[in-house]
């Protein structure tokens, strides 16, 4: 019965980090959308390259960011998701800054929840 119960708890372990990966990938997608978002005078949007001339982010980081892959240090996120046209000075656009730092410096650590066992 024990090794059931094991096997339960390491599935639901590895579900919750699969779904903290799934949770990076859609915020980046959503990056990528407020960048791309057709607006005033910027009729195509921005692209990555004009967003890293803007923040002196690499474009293969943004690149990464927006593909769920890294997460950047807080000064060049902030810069990023406000150049992209977040208000990260407010809700919503300061949730998103967040949630991504708390994946960024959490996941990893929650990660190991899947090797623990509870005491």
């Amino acid at each position: 019965m024990a090794e059931k119960a094991n096997v339960f708890r390491k599935a639901t372990a590895e579900l919750l980090h699969q779904e903290l990966s799934a949770m990076r990938i859609t915020v980046g997608i959503m990056i990528k959308a407020y960048r791309a978002y057709k607006r005033p005078g910027k009729p195509s949007g921005y692209t990555q390259d004009e967003i890293a001339q803007a923040t002196d982010v690499a474009q293969p980081q943004l690149s990464l960011l927006e593909n769920g892959k890294a997460i950047l240090p807080d000064p060049q996120l902030q810069c990023v998701l406000t150049q992209c046209g977040f208000d990260v000075t407010e809700s919503p656009g300061q949730d998103v800054l967040e949630l991504l730092k708390l994946l960024r410096d959490r996941q990893p650590k929650i990660a190991g929840v899947i090797k623990d066992k509870p005491r």
